[in-house]
């Protein structure tokens, strides 16, 4: 089983590299040497590897621990006009983070700080950025994800007979206790795994809802697809999926 790289520390060779780095320079090819291991030629960094960025290098006030991930998200994205308000930002950029730069931005665009065609420059970089690097980033669904834990599917038969009486009676309540911990074991268990990242970074996805749906209550939702589609035209479709 396949789990995340461990972070390691970038040598004072590769980090003048990253530091010699400018925002023209930064091309497909390049992300590819940098970041692609292919099979006769390893990547150069993992995008969690961290180095030391000194102090006022990149609008950062103070010196500190970041990753070349990050250092190329904040060269390439941020345009010297936005990176001076905002500053160097450090942080793991889900969803919600990325929400909130585009809330802090279109602040901006209404105070005349930035222009629209800053703001346009931005959003072609976040999408020529995301969907380029893509293809040798981006962690993939693989069986070692969907299949549940043995521990976890040990975990569900106990549960699975420690409350059959109020699951025969169709015990909503317990049906979702039930789901909540055995969701929570699994958790546990899978974290380690790249293809979790796709749920954990908050781009794409729902753990509690689809690897429930597709790994821990597979057999009960087919069930009550069953019960509950019987009438419908399109439950041969809906079925299908299952």
């Amino acid at each position: 089983m396949k789990t995340v790289a461990k972070p390691i520390q970038i040598s004072d060779e590769n980090k003048n590299f990253l530091l010699s780095l400018g925002e023209e320079d930064i091309t497909l090819k390049l992300l590819e040497k940098m970041f692609a291991n292919k099979e006769k030629e390893p990547a150069m960094f993992h995008t969690n590897d961290y180095f030391s960025l000194p102090k006022n290098r990149l609008y950062n006030d103070t010196s500190l621990t970041t990753t070349a991930g990050k250092y190329i998200f904040n060269l390439l994205i941020l345009s010297p006009k936005i990176i001076a308000l905002v500053g160097y930002q450090n942080q793991a950029f889900t969803d919600d983070a990325i929400g909130d730069l585009e809330n802090t931005l279109s602040g901006y665009l209404l105070e005349d700080k930035i222009s629209i065609q800053d703001f346009v420059d931005y959003l072609d970089k976040m999408q020529w950025l995301g969907f380029s690097i893509a293809k040798f980033v981006n962690a993939s669904l693989t069986y070692d994800f969907l299949a549940l834990p043995p521990e976890t599917e040990a975990l569900k038969k106990q549960l699975l007979q420690k409350y059959k009486k109020e699951l025969d009676a169709g015990d909503i309540i317990t049906t979702n206790k039930i789901e909540t911990i055995l969701i929570d074991d699994a958790k546990q268990r899978v974290k380690d795994i790249p293809d979790y990242q796709i749920y954990a970074s908050g781009g794409r996805g729902s753990f509690n809802n689809n690897f429930k749906n597709t790994s821990i209550m597979r057999k009960k939702l087919r069930f009550m697809l069953v019960t509950t589609c019987l009438n419908s035209l399109n439950c041969w479709n809906v079925l299908r999926a299952y």
